[in-house]
């Protein structure tokens, strides 16, 4: 046989390993994000909050400016725990069952309320806005929740946002 030809032959098989081999790679592992956004159509159809899921015991909300207290995080299809906030004030549960609110972790809470705005003096020096950052546990009839608050608006709209886990 021809050098060439044997060259060109290893060449061609050579070729065929590294497309067969390219072709018959696993897909890489994509972490699964659940993304809800709800659309208000009084507020010109857009985007007026937000619900991302990155895993069973992981919810991010962001409730924008003005959104208003229709637009609520549902922690489940019951509807007994719904957090809100209207244009001022403070977060509250627009669902049916009761729930209290822990400064600190659910690990560490010490002082409980009913209401957020209750531990306005005791856990955030006397401002709301003193939320963010701040650790603080949902005790819900379906178990507790630590919540960190990423945004607070004060001055009117009421806008939010927090990331909860499962405690």
């Amino acid at each position: 046989m021809n050098k060439n030809l044997i060259i060109e032959l290893i060449v061609v098989v050579v070729v065929i390993a590294i497309v067969f081999m390219l072709l018959n790679q696993p897909e890489p592992e994509i972490k699964p994000q659940i993304t809800d956004a709800i659309t208000d159509d009084t507020v010109n159809g857009q985007i007026t909050d937000s619900v991302t899921q990155t895993d069973a015991d992981t919810v991010t909300y962001t409730h924008p400016s003005g959104a208003g207290s229709t637009e609520q995080d549902c922690f489940d299809e019951s509807g007994d725990v719904c957090l809100t906030r209207g244009t001022s004030k403070a977060v509250y549960n627009a669902g049916t069952a009761s729930i209290r609110w822990g400064c600190g972790t659910c690990d560490t809470a010490t002082t409980w309320v009913n209401a957020i705005n209750q531990m306005k003096s005791s856990c955030f020096g006397g401002s709301m806005p003193n939320i963010v950052g701040a650790p603080v546990c949902l005790e819900t009839p379906s178990g507790n929740w630590d919540v960190q608050y990423t945004e607070w608006q004060s001055g009117g709209g009421g806008g939010f946002a927090y990331t909860r886990t499962k405690a």
